[in-house]
């Protein structure tokens, strides 16, 4: 169950924001507020509101056989305004060549549907099919708006494929889009070390010709650059050249291999960006682009610049 406090509530109101409903405990909280009398002249006379649906997420969402029970329950409330019907899909990324995952999106698809239908009846059937048309459904994420023609419905909700990253898939696939994200730093500090000396934490790396070349960049872990990555990763120069990882990723630092030619220098060295992006950095950690974009974007030390084209 969802509880919302008053001052939460409060705030919802004021600011006018549209909130997800799951269950009808969160009806009956609504309307406990606004029959208080400490509402202030800021408020509003409604709370507008999307209702979730669950059909096969298994999170947030109320259960298909009690939609219409609840959707009425919120028709017949004067302290709420529908905007919105919802639901979210756990494997639309999925493409065709994975039946059982493509079908039970599909399934989905036609359940939402179904539920849609039935929605609008219950307006036809009282004349009030104005207000229906009103009601925005949505339900296609990335994975369902590029996989999925019949998931579009009224609204999309693209999540990662806003940064450019979508998951595999032969829609996705086509549309070409471009990473919005890239992540650069500079080599701070250029080493030379004999044969057979250890690099960084555990001695996970020993250098393998004499005057061995290491260039130091600070970005680690408490970056987001995930210690995973150790021995197992590769930044790039501006010109495209690769030098991989060696040793352990630290917390503010990583250590890289460098030609013995390599000259110090302020060029850029991308972490993303050039001849990589989060897509195969995430294949290396058997995860997704998300979750690489989300630690590397939620770093206070790493400095963030918008550029609007």
């Amino acid at each position: 169950q969802t509880y919302y406090s008053t001052k939460f509530l409060k705030f919802i109101s004021e600011n006018n924001i549209e909130i997800a409903i799951s269950e009808e405990k969160t009806i009956t909280k609504i309307e406990e507020f606004f029959t208080k009398k400490t509402i202030t002249h800021n408020t509003k006379n409604t709370i507008s509101i999307h209702l979730k649906i669950d059909l096969g997420m298994g999170r947030c969402g109320i259960l298909p056989e009690q939609t219409l029970d609840l959707f009425q329950r919120i028709q017949h409330s004067k302290y709420i305004k529908i905007k919105g019907v919802m639901m979210h899909f756990p494997v639309s990324d999925s493409d065709i060549s994975d039946t059982e995952n493509f079908e039970y999106t599909e399934k989905q698809i036609r359940q939402f549907s179904e539920i849609r239908e039935k929605i609008k009846s219950l307006y036809a059937s009282k004349n009030t099919l104005s207000e229906f048309n009103d009601i925005i459904f949505h339900a296609a994420n990335s994975g369902a708006s590029t996989e999925h023609a019949s998931a579009t419905f009224d609204m999309i909700r693209p999540g990662i494929a806003s940064y450019g990253y979508p998951e595999p898939g032969r829609g996705a696939e086509n549309l070409d889009l471009k990473q919005a994200v890239q992540i650069y730093t500079q080599f701070t500090l250029l080493k030379q070390f004999q044969k057979n000396v250890s690099i960084g934490y555990g001695r996970t790396y020993f250098t393998k010709t004499q005057n061995e070349k290491i260039g130091i960049i600070p970005v680690g872990y408490a970056d987001g650059l995930n210690r995973l990555l150790s021995n197992n990763f590769s930044v790039f120069s501006e010109k495209g050249e690769e030098y991989k990882c060696i040793g352990r990723i630290s917390m503010d630092q990583s250590t890289y291999l460098l030609p013995q030619n390599y000259e110090f220098s302020e060029d850029k060295i991308y972490i993303l960006g050039k001849k990589q992006n989060a897509r195969e950095i995430a294949k290396k950690l058997n995860t997704i682009s998300y979750e690489v974009l989300l630690n590397l974007g939620t770093s206070k030390r790493l400095k963030k610049v918008y550029i609007y084209k």
